[in-house]
């Protein structure tokens, strides 16, 4: 089985930490310099670009030109301090590597910043020997000139193709965004939402957790 972790908001908590509202400010102020508006221009123009594409950057790329490099390490500059380590979350990854699970970091952000988070939660060792991380970047690099990311399907197709052509069903993906589990879902993945204490939809497809901690249990329950 090999399980794909989205990063932000789900190896670690926002409400916990407080890092959206920091790196949602430093989106704001990277717009309003880049392309020299306002902040409440700015703020609808990123809004805009993150309901379209699934993220601003992404909008910001294909409108503007802008070199996403610079970018990333802007938005994701914040103290490390904020991600507290999380020893039970490193033993219940580690106890899934024992039962063979393969476990991917699958985020819409860059390298740079999977690694110093999972440095930060104190999991980096899990994920780096064998470079189980799927970036932006790599996104783009399977789909050859199109900037595509979560939650596109050629996203989802880029992540098989780099994780070893599997075929869906032995695929878990887990995510804070139940808009980012629709494709995986047709795919054939077993999808897994995190609540976070939001209400659960009608009629919901996916399987549920409250926290990422509960995922362990869950996937010793699933088809292999």
């Amino acid at each position: 089985m090999k399980v794909f972790y989205d990063l932000d908001n789900t190896l670690y908590s926002y409400s916990e930490t407080g890092v959206h509202n920091v790196i949602s400010e430093n989106i704001i102020r990277f717009v309003m310099r880049t392309l020299n508006l306002d902040r409440e221009a700015a703020n609808t123009l990123a809004n805009h670009y993150y309901g379209t594409y699934g993220i601003t950057g992404t909008g910001l790329i294909k409108h503007h030109n802008i070199d996403p490099d610079p970018y990333y390490k802007e938005i994701h500059d914040f103290p490390m301090t904020m991600i507290p380590r999380n020893e039970a979350l490193r033993t219940m990854l580690l106890e899934l590597e024992g039962r063979g699970c393969e476990q991917w970091v699958f985020t819409n952000g860059d390298r740079a910043h999977a690694l110093r988070v999972t440095a930060a939660l104190g999991i980096q060792e899990i994920f780096s020997p064998k470079n189980r991380f799927i970036d932006i970047f790599s996104q783009w690099e399977y789909v050859k000139g199109e900037y595509v990311n979560k939650p596109f399907k050629g996203s989802y197709l880029a992540a098989l193709h780099i994780a070893g052509g599997i075929v869906g069903e032995r695929c878990v993906m887990i995510e804070d965004s139940a808009e980012n589990l629709k494709v995986p879902l047709e795919l054939g993945w077993h999808c897994v939402w995190i609540r976070h204490g939001r209400p659960i939809p009608e009629r919901f497809p996916y399987h549920v957790v409250e926290s990422l901690l509960e995922v362990a249990p869950l996937i010793a329950t699933l088809p292999k």
